[in-house]
């Protein structure tokens, strides 16, 4: 299957397996997916769990989770250094 993957460059998904505050927006909704752009998303939530000490839409529940990843733009506190702040919502784009 990865063969098959990395000849056709295919990397169309349909289930979102892992940990649910990486999840991207598009695997939250149920539908079909690219495992690369998710990757990107999930890059994008460990880089500011690593600068910011938090996760950027974690809810009371998986449900209000998902939604916030689906509903709620990225915030981040002015003091981050501009480029880095940059490069953060470019992996968090919706």
């Amino acid at each position: 299957m990865l063969a098959f993957i990395l000849q056709t460059g295919n990397d169309e998904l349909r289930r979102s397996p892992g940990t649910p505050v990486f999840t991207a927006p598009e695997c939250c909704l149920g539908l079909t997916y690219h495992g690369k752009a998710s990757d990107t998303w999930a890059v994008g939530v460990t880089l500011y769990c690593m600068i910011l000490g938090e996760y950027p839409f974690l809810g009371d529940t998986l449900q209000d989770t998902y939604d916030r990843i689906v509903n709620n733009p990225i915030e981040i506190p002015d003091d981050v250094n501009p480029q880095l702040k940059n490069l953060i919502e470019g992996l968090l784009c919706k």
